[in-house]
């Protein structure tokens, strides 16, 4: 058997699938730029904080439009019932068959959602590095080394989930986008309550970490409430208008 006939698939197989658009190096650097707008993302929601209208002025300085917010990629077979409900995002028409092998890939890691949903995670555990860094005796009183893994893996549980559910919505699986969600919601929640529940101390190292905290927390539920509030209506055209 040759080294191409393994896990059932012959030479002649491999053939039939195509020309490959992007290879490997192709790939390394689209994720190198991803990082990048990540990195991006984090520098300009930190710088605005302490605004109440943040998400929407780090969007617009990261140079996405008001429907990005909920635009799902470009040739998503659902597409066109989300913008029935935003009317804000156009997705470009999809390319001819001829064309589909030379179109720049839309992998996850360009939703908006995805990026802001990554770089507010690692903004939280940035100040979560730096408060378990520079407590001292008196502000980790009470807090266990159990407690503070038990709080890590909420906030991965919670990341996890919201990419899951991110990746279920390029396949069009609605139900099961609001059900990931709604399993990132109940880690967030677990989070919050881990936060609100820190000893408090005026100007303390817990006061400021849970200030910054509560903060992104607060965020990732606005932006994953609205998402699932644009798949319960895209649910609702579909039983309208079954075809």
């Amino acid at each position: 058997m040759s080294e191409l006939e393994f896990d059932g698939f012959s030479e002649s197989d491999w053939e039939e699938c195509g020309e490959v658009a992007w290879n490997e190096r192709d790939y390394r650097q689209f994720l190198k730029h991803h990082e990048g707008e990540v990195a991006r993302f984090i520098s300009i929601y930190e710088k605005l904080e302490a605004m109440p209208d943040r998400l929407e002025k780090t969007a617009r300085q990261m140079g996405w439009r008001a429907g990005d917010w909920n635009w799902i990629g470009p040739y998503n077979f659902f597409a066109d019932e989300l913008d029935a409900y935003e009317n804000e995002a156009e997705a470009p028409p999809a390319p001819t068959e001829v064309e589909a092998d030379m179109v720049e890939p839309y992998p996850l890691h360009k939703y908006p959602v995805f990026i802001v949903t990554r770089g507010i995670y690692q903004s939280l555990r940035r100040c979560w590095k730096n408060y378990m860094a520079t407590q001292s005796a008196d502000t980790a009183k009470g807090l266990t080394p159990e407690m503070a893994w038990q709080f890590a893996e909420k906030l991965h549980d919670g990341e996890i989930n919201a990419a899951l559910a991110l990746q279920s919505l390029e396949l069009g699986e609605l139900d099961m986008v609001i059900c990931l969600f709604k399993n990132s919601l109940a880690a967030l929640n677990k989070s919050l309550d881990f936060v609100q529940n820190l000893p408090r101390a005026p100007y303390s190292a817990n006061e400021i970490f849970m200030n910054q905290a509560r903060i992104r927390l607060f965020d990732l539920r606005e932006m994953w409430l609205r998402e699932i509030k644009a798949c319960r209506t895209a649910i609702q055209l579909r039983h309208q208008d079954p075809d």
